[in-house]
């Protein structure tokens, strides 16, 4: 019939231009070099995660050693704390007895102590009560890796002040905090 002509030679153009055959077989080699691509880009992308896997694994490793070395030299320090300062103490304490002994020997010698000497000798009983403090501290430091306790609220301004008091400032010194202190 002339509709179903009329119809046809519309379509003709669209007809004419379907691919053919090798259209197709060009399509299907793009497509497979596409696939073998993005197989290659897989295959790559999983060797850099496999490899990023083992790094990590390494660094983990590393870092549970060097945790484990740490761990064990603390546990060292504190022990060697604990005993050092211990161990100091006794002799500390026969130290610490010393200038009354010396007080009494020259009392009962010649009377009285002389002012200079008296001097000295407080001196002598301050720095080897801080000498005691400091032990005491040590023990309270190596205490506390035992017995689990690791906060304590402070004055930071009274630990500077007791921290100056103890290492002595020069004369012509003077230590100043300047501010309000956390």
């Amino acid at each position: 019939s002339a509709m179903t002509a009329f119809m046809v030679w519309r379509l003709l153009p669209d007809l004419v231009a379907l691919p053919g055959p090798g259209a197709h077989r060009a399509k299907q080699s793009e497509l497979e070099a596409e696939v073998a691509r993005r197989r290659q880009a897989e295959a790559a992308l999983q060797v850099a995660l496999d490899e990023l896997s083992r790094v990590n694994q390494e660094l983990e490793s590393r870092v549970a050693e060097r945790t484990a070395d740490l761990t064990a030299a603390n546990e060292e320090l504190e022990r060697f704390a604990y005993i050092a300062s211990h161990d100091l103490r006794a002799p500390l304490r026969a130290l610490m007895t010393v200038p009354e002994w010396l007080r009494e020997t020259l009392r009962e010698r010649y009377g009285s102590v002389d002012d200079d000497l008296e001097v000295d000798l407080r001196e002598m009983e301050v720095q080897s009560g801080r000498m005691d403090r400091l032990l005491t501290d040590l023990l309270t430091y190596a205490r506390i890796g035992q017995s689990g306790e690791f906060w304590e609220v402070i004055d930071p301004e009274a630990k500077i002040r007791e921290s100056v008091a103890l290492a002595g400032v020069p004369e012509g010194f003077e230590v100043q905090i300047e501010g309000d202190l956390p």
